[in-house]
């Protein structure tokens, strides 16, 4: 069958204003493209071959339908390049800039699940490996030795490194081979779902943390491993005990990581060359006053990293077939964590007859963890730079945030030198906009300017929009550095990330914080934060600074000023079109990572007067892995606390419609206590959505339970196919439907008429 893929510019199409009332019809012109409908018959598609320059391609629409898809043959697939309203915009893109790498494959989603794809990253998860990436996949499973084979893996951000890892590890598992995908928690989503999108035949395959593989690896160590908030308290209670708490101040697990990396490991080599140990000596002395033995005392029980990796090094359990480890974003793993990795690999290598591979896929740039080693340190003699597109960021952004990295050439006292590969702007995706900067005076008109912006986008206190999903992909993005100290609150038309939230998370647009501190010296801890603020963004960048913050930048980066648009403040027309320019970014939910902020929105809109009823609730509570039950219980709470909203002809009106989900009409019915209303519209899930069904049916019949409608509550579970008690009164009335108190009645009449036939006799 024809494969139908988009390419990200394409998706960014989609996001836009102007598609928004054709959003939902989109779908079905991808289908009736999929299925190569013609102009004739009930489902025609109008397409047709465009004109000169861009001859090569074509145009689909449904008859009389305002929005065109642009699309190329690409040899048994078609491949979207632009979806738009019909205007002269449409023919006067310039299509020639549009990759076509990557893409992204349609399967069919339409409603809340299409809304999903596009707006919740969806289509992340049906990646086309490119030929750059799949010829390194060729390679490296080309290389099949008797003897251990480690791989170091360097590459810049955005080149798909996690994506093409989980398919290299999928082509290993269909091997037979035992596949260990170590990743962060923050990509365990996406990896799991990128999985479910493939054969049947990697159901035994699974991503997992470092902590999980460790106790896959020795289970009696599963209920033993520290995390991080137990490694700080322990240390906390240990700088209490000795007397130490108040001149070490507040501790953080960047505390942690600098004790592990240079006081617990005593064999760090080459100290003195060391970026991270030069630029944190200060604290490390005030560190060194907690002794070791304090630390592991409060621990109890438990192990610190950096001792779980000592037991790994030094008793490493047996294998039982060819094994590849992969280990994700490992630039963050201290040094003995890794060399514990490489050991354990070695030994199996030398007492078991399998092959053994251990791949390292990672980038120093990106460094946003205080950990005590570079690359040269693991002493791995396979090392390689695979990658050189960069498929998130545009040339314009990386031509302003490489230079930030040359500041760690002569800002450490280790004069640490790059030996990271960074992209180059002529390997982006997209050209793009020139990054631009927004020059202030004071962190007071920093904040006036968010003022000026909240008041100009389409997310007013007062504003709803029909889908929460569009809402929260509207609101803008704003990222500041851990040096940032200042309090910005989340609103509903900006969200603020500090660099460790944003790391993972990729943006269409947003607005930077870097903060410029006048010291002589930064580190290269800053210079990285730096480096990976700028870069979570694919097209837009505004970065917002005050002048002394410049003054300091372009001391630290003289030609920063050459690859950016400077926006004075008092140019009111620049800054209102810079203003438009970044909220029109559109980017994604991330629903999983803002699973609270989701909860209280779609609670908080069931208190608004009218009530504000979100056409997508029950897929994001999905989406945010929020507990369905839970949530309906506080919904439950605040709708029957306002009875008086629920009295309103229009909520009558939307329960009874098709346009909401059922679950959400079954909520409204339950809120207004027509149980039987609620059971009636669930019946509609019975063969689409059975899970959903039962689970309905059960918090129906609970429902009636709480209001000591104990037979009502019977009946329902009945209807749903519940278990129930064999002991029931009249069990003949559960199967049957109408008033309880007739059914009741009648009953009585039956039985009594029984029981004087039977004295007659």
């Amino acid at each position: 069958m024809t494969r139908i893929k988009l390419i990200p510019a394409a998706l960014r199409d989609l996001k836009q204003s102007s598609i928004e009332q054709f959003f939902d019809d989109i779908p079905t012109i991808l289908a009736g493209m999929q299925a190569d409908h013609k102009r004739a018959g009930p489902n025609a598609l109008d397409t047709k071959s465009l004109q000169g320059r861009y001859k090569t391609l074509s145009r689909t629409k449904i008859p009389g339908h305002s929005a065109r898809i642009i699309w190329k043959r690409d040899a048994y697939d078609k491949t979207v390049i632009g979806i738009d309203a019909r205007d002269d915009h449409t023919y006067s893109q310039d299509y020639d800039q549009r990759q076509y790498c990557p893409c992204y494959v349609w399967h069919g989603e339409t409603g809340n699940d299409w809304r999903a794809w596009v707006y919740d990253a969806g289509y992340k998860y049906s990646p086309v490996l490119t030929p750059e990436q799949e010829q390194v996949g060729h390679d490296l499973l080309a290389q099949h030795n008797t003897e251990f084979s480690a791989r170091l893996i360097q590459s810049p951000p955005g080149t798909g490194k996690s994506i093409t890892a989980t398919g290299w590890a999928s082509k290993y598992y269909r091997q037979g081979w035992q596949v260990s995908l170590i990743v962060p928690s923050l990509l365990m989503e996406e990896i799991e779902r990128y999985l479910q999108q493939q054969d049947e035949g990697l159901h035994g395959l699974q991503p997992m943390t470092f902590a999980t593989w460790l106790g896959q690896l020795y289970p009696d160590l599963k209920d033993c491993l520290a995390s991080p908030d137990q490694e700080r308290e322990a240390f906390y209670a240990a700088a209490k005990q000795s007397h130490h708490l108040k001149t070490l101040g507040a501790i953080s697990y960047r505390d942690i990581l600098l004790y592990q990396a240079y006081i617990l490991d005593h064999d760090t080599k080459n100290l003195r060359k060391s970026a991270q140990f030069h630029s944190n000596q200060q604290r490390l002395q005030l560190l060194r006053k907690i002794k070791p033995d304090h630390w592991r005392r409060q621990l109890g029980n438990q192990l610190s990293r950096f001792d779980v990796a000592q037991r790994l090094a030094h008793q490493p359990p047996p294998i039982a077939k060819n094994t590849l480890i992969i280990i994700d974003e490992a630039q963050d793993y201290l040094l003995a964590e890794l060399k514990a990795v490489i050991a354990l690999c070695q030994s199996w290598q030398t007492h078991h007859p399998y092959r053994v591979h251990l791949w390292l896929l990672g980038d120093l740039n990106q460094r946003i963890q205080p950990v005590d080693f570079e690359w040269g340190q693991l002493e791995l003699d396979k090392s390689i730079q695979p990658f050189r597109s960069n498929y998130r960021n545009s040339g314009h952004i990386l031509q302003f945030a490489n230079p930030f990295l040359s500041i760690t050439k002569h800002g450490d006292p280790g004069k640490r030198t790059i030996t990271a590969a960074v992209a180059q702007p002529e390997d982006a995706l997209e050209v793009g906009d020139p990054v631009r900067l927004l020059v202030c005076e004071s962190q007071a008109d920093i904040m006036g300017f968010f003022q000026r912006l909240v008041q100009c986008s389409p997310l007013q206190e007062n504003s709803q929009h029909r889908y929460l999903r569009v809402e929260l992909a509207q609101q803008v993005k704003v990222l500041r550095s851990h040096l940032n100290d200042l309090l910005y609150p989340t609103t509903r038309a900006l969200e603020f990330l500090d660099v460790s939230q944003a790391k993972g998370r990729e943006f269409e647009g947003c607005i930077a914080l870097p903060t410029f501190t006048s010291t002589d010296i930064p580190t290269s801890e800053q210079a990285y934060q730096w480096y990976t603020l700028l870069t979570r963004t694919r097209a837009r960048l505004l970065v917002l600074a005050t002048r002394l913050e410049v003054d300091e930048m372009t001391r630290l980066v003289p030609d920063a000023l050459v690859h950016c648009d400077q926006i004075p403040l008092e140019d009111a027309a620049a800054v209102d079109q810079t203003i438009q320019w970044i909220i029109e970014a559109v980017g994604g939910t991330d629903a999983v990572e803002r699973a609270t902020e989701i909860r209280h929105r779609l609670l908080t809109s069931l208190t608004t007067d009218p009530l504000h009823l979100y056409a997508d609730t029950y897929a994001l509570l999905q989406a945010a892995k929020i507990d369905h039950n839970d949530w309906e219980q506080a919904a439950l709470q605040r709708l029957q606390d306002r009875f008086d909203i629920l009295s309103n002809p229009m909520i009558l009106h939307h329960a009874q419609g098709e346009e909401l989900e059922v679950s959400l009409r079954c909520l409204l019915f339950r809120a207004m206590y027509r149980s039987w209303d609620a059971v009636a519209t669930a019946q509609s899930l019975q063969q689409t959505d059975a899970a959903e069904y039962q689970r309905l049916g059960h918090q129906i019949a609970e429902d009636l339970d709480h209001q000591g409608l104990i037979y009502e509550a019977l009946r329902v579970r009945k209807q749903f196919d519940l278990d129930i008690l064999e002991d029931v009164p009249f069990p003949e009335l559960l199967d049957q439907s109408g008033d309880l108190l007739i059914l009741l009645g009648e009953a009585l009449q039956t039985r009594l008429a029984d029981v004087i036939d039977h004295l007659t006799l």
